[in-house]
């Protein structure tokens, strides 16, 4: 056995004493000393038995004495906590040799050879081990069997000692001379195996020797680093203050009790009060001011974490100092003792933007929810690492489905696609989540009554860190009746190909300004081929002074008529009509434009427009030579025949009056209708043209008419406003606005039933304006330039053409029940149109 197993026995024999190992020596001297003392131990209690006996006190005395002695030997051991399992086994041999020596002094030799052999096997278990001492254990038997076979089957005497006499036999002699060379063989042998031992032992101190200086190396450098650890220790607690005292998070720490023993600076701009504020009065300031709906399971979080050290995670409402409510994120990862006091670090966030951009995104959750509800789309979210995908009911009723609950694979997706469309349909999933390229597919499906419908699906794959899809989530929209639409499109558009082509209108589609597709109308419109056409922009058939306008109406989409010059292969231009509105062709969305060739008619209204100004012309100058002759008229029956009837009128009277009685009647008759005559000729004379319009000026002309034609003939009131404008005006303007508010005046009369009229005279800039107002029944005004002049209307179409020849205009205004407002307005630098 090794006495490394033993070394608890002798601590002090095996142990190396310092940093070095000892030499054997040493070691071996030291182990024959504690044996050489061993064996004085245990002979103290022999030789005292042996006096005691001499002294004739009894053997039951001294084997009491011996006993004693064993414990208090074995109350020493224990006393200076030496006791080990060896130990143990040597006192109870040892008890067992107090057993013997009563049998040597009871009963002879028999015991002495039993009580060296105890003593052999006490020796082998100390120094050999358990192994050696139960082979001294049976040799001890075998030793004890051999010396009964002499006792009792040999010459072997057995002798007893006489208690009187102290006489000893022969015999016992003998047994204990065996007893003796037994036990000192077993003594060379067993130091011999303990030399051995030792040099193995030795060995094995001399290699822990070696490693020991190793681990004093590795403790030194341990010692540096540890050194090196401090200082790095230091500064990253330095650190660790900064960032504490910079994160956006609010540090904390607090004990069982709910006081807090440190609390970050951050404190006062997330919560608004200062760290020393809680300190004082922590958990007033704290718990007192949450949510009265959070408070109960904020209570219950913080006392698992302190109490069963439970991590804590919770988010929860509390009103800063100045009353604003916030939501906070609470954490700690459990608690610990310090001092005999628990503990708890943890740390909280504002986290009420994120609460509310949460209240948001779920507001703005349940809103597309309803939107999809609404439009009638289905939503899936497909967890490609579990394969399963989660749907709403839409989803389900798209493929003719009742809801089976919300969990579908892949496969079972697969297994509703059309046969025709499934590979496909497999290739662009695969091709998504490997590509990452956007999912954007139509496919059919068959429902379980086998009829076919068209699906739209659209999804968006999220990617992990690697790279790999784990995640796609997407919308899905039954897009059969747009397919049906489409086949009924495209059925439409060759019938509508077979229609342009016979139409005489040119027909173009056109995608983002480039032709795609036009009709022959179109091609000899520009003379030039189809194939010419298609592909080139459409700005290049527009002269360059028309092109913004073409550009913005494409782009605005503008869908009404509108004119421009397109320009031909040879570079003619043509005047166009165009009309242009987006279609569905080819699966396209084109704008369509169809265009008419309007230069002769453009020529026709040009040549029109044309002889309408020359008509014009004719009419102002009928108009002026009319007024010409009206004055010369007026003038010609006032200077001449209204002047030779006064003269006649005065000589008739003159000669009435010479006249008898008798002969002055008819005479008186003759005067009369003399008189008539010349009042006759005088309205007519201010019919044809008001001397008062020249001499004295347009208002008082105006005002002269509205005097005797409404006062005193029809007894219309009126107003007049006169702005004192007539100098401004030359005779033909004054006459043009006279006859004008005549002509008004007249029209007031015969239609308007108006009560009262008002007329009013201002400058306005360059121009000059006269303001006719009624009180009548109104007209409608749509009738003006009608061959209808029932309501004057033809007559007010005349006098606006010949306003509009000289720069003018006439405005009018009129209610059925309200009334009506002429305002003719001409300009004072145009009178050199009607010299």
């Amino acid at each position: 056995m090794n006495l490394m197993k033993n070394k608890r026995l002798f601590p002090d024999v095996l142990s190396t004493g310092g940093t070095e190992a000892e030499s054997f020596d040493a070691i071996s001297s030291r182990l024959i000393n504690r044996t050489l003392v061993t064996a004085a131990i245990l002979a103290v209690p022999v030789v005292a038995a042996s006096v005691l006996r001499v002294l004739e006190i009894g053997w039951k005395p001294i084997m009491a004495l011996h006993i004693m002695l064993l414990l208090v030997l074995w109350s020493t051991v224990l006393g200076r906590g030496r006791c080990s399992y060896g130990m143990r086994v040597f006192v109870l041999l040892s008890i067992l040799f107090v057993v013997a020596m009563a049998e040597f002094w009871s009963f002879g030799s028999a015991s002495t050879g039993t009580s060296f052999l105890l003593l052999a096997m006490i020796y082998a278990t100390i120094l050999l081990g358990t192994g050696w001492g139960v082979a001294m254990a049976v040799a001890c038997c075998l030793s004890c069997a051999v010396f009964g076979f002499l006792v009792h089957f040999g010459h072997m005497t057995y002798a007893t000692v006489d208690f009187n006499q102290y006489v000893i036999s022969d015999t016992l002699w003998i047994g204990i001379t065996v007893d003796v060379l037994l036990f000192t063989g077993i003594s060379v042998i067993c130091l011999g195996l303990m030399r051995n031992s030792l040099i193995t032992t030795m060995q094995a101190l001399s290699t822990r020797t070696s490693e020991l200086e190793k681990a004093n190396a590795r403790l030194l450098r341990g010692i540096e680093e540890r050194e090196y650890m401090e200082e790095t220790l230091r500064e990253s607690e330095e650190k660790h203050k900064t960032l504490v005292e910079n994160i956006p998070g609010v540090v904390w720490t607090s004990d069982e009790n709910g006081n807090t023993s440190f609390i970050s600076s951050a404190l006062e701009r997330v919560y608004g009060y200062t760290p020393e504020e809680i300190y004082e009065k922590g958990h007033d300031l704290w718990f007192g001011r949450i949510h009265a709906d959070d408070i109960e399971r904020v209570q219950k979080a913080f006392e698992a974490v302190l109490k069963e050290s439970v991590p804590l995670d919770v988010e929860y409402r509390i009103r800063r100092k100045d009353g604003e409510w916030i939501w906070l994120s609470d954490r700690s990862f459990g608690a610990y003792v310090k001092n005999g006091v628990k503990y708890a670090d943890g740390i909280f966030y504002d986290i009420t933007k994120r609460k509310k951009a949460e209240e948001a995104q779920k507001i703005g959750e349940q809103r597309l929810a309803l939107a999809h509800e609404v439009a009638g789309m289905g939503m899936f979210d497909w967890n490609i690492v579990q394969d399963r995908a989660v749907c709403n009911e839409r989803y389900f009723g798209l493929f003719g489905l009742e809801p089976r609950g919300h969990m579908l694979s892949q496969e079972d997706w697969l297994a509703m696609v059309y046969p025709g469309d499934r590979e496909r349909a497999q290739k662009e999933v695969t091709g998504t989540l490997t590509g990452k390229a956007p999912y954007d597919t139509e496919y059919r499906v068959v429902w379980p009554d086998k009829s076919v419908k068209w699906i739209q699906s659209k999804a968006s794959v999220f990617y992990d860190d690697e790279g790999i899809a784990y995640r796609m989530i997407g919308a899905m929209t039954d897009i059969t009746s747009r397919k049906q639409a489409e086949v009924t499109i495209r059925e439409s558009e060759e019938r509508f190909r077979h229609l342009s082509e016979a139409a005489f209108e040119g027909i173009a589609f056109t995608d983002k300004g480039i032709l795609v597709d036009a009709n022959d109308a179109f091609v000899k419109m520009y003379g030039c081929s189809l194939e010419e056409l298609k592909g080139a922009p459409v700005m290049e058939l527009v002269v360059p002074e028309h092109r913004a306008l073409v550009t913005e109406n494409i782009r605005s989409n503008y869908g009404g008529r509108y004119e421009h010059r397109g320009l031909r292969k040879d570079g003619n231009s043509i005047d166009l009509e165009v009309h242009g509105r987006s279609v569905m062709y080819r699966g396209r969305s084109m704008r369509l434009t169809a265009i008419r060739d309007i230069t002769e008619r453009k020529q026709a209204q040009e040549r029109l427009v044309d002889y309408q100004e020359r008509l014009r012309s004719l009419a102002s100058e009928l108009s002026l030579t009319e007024e010409h002759e009206r004055r010369t008229m007026a003038g010609y029956l006032h200077d001449g025949p209204c002047q030779q009837l006064a003269v006649c009128l005065l000589k008739m009277e003159t000669l009435r009056s010479s006249l008898e009685a008798a002969g002055q009647e008819p005479i008186a008759e003759v005067c009369t209708m003399i008189h008539q005559t010349v009042q006759d000729l005088r309205d007519l004379t201010f019919d044809l043209s008001p001397p008062t319009l020249y001499l004295v000026g347009l208002e008082a002309a105006i005002e002269e008419l509205l005097k005797e034609e409404l006062r005193d003939k029809h007894k219309i009131s009126y107003q007049f406003k006169p702005a004192h404008v007539s100098k401004l005006l030359g005779d033909d303007l004054r006459a043009l606005v006279f006859q004008s508010v005549r002509e008004l005046l007249n029209n007031i009369v015969k239609y308007a039933q108006a009560e009262k009229v008002t007329v009013s005279t201002c400058r306005e800039g360059h121009s000059i304006k006269v303001a006719v107002e009624d009180d009548g029944i109104g007209f409608d005004i749509s009738t003006i330039g009608s061959n209808v002049s029932k309501t004057g209307g033809y007559g007010l179409f005349n006098m606006k053409e010949r306003l509009t020849y000289i720069g003018g205009q006439l405005e009018v205004w009129s209610d059925l029940t309200q009334g009506s407002r002429f305002v003719i307005t001409v300009p004072l630098e145009e009178e050199e149109h009607l010299v």
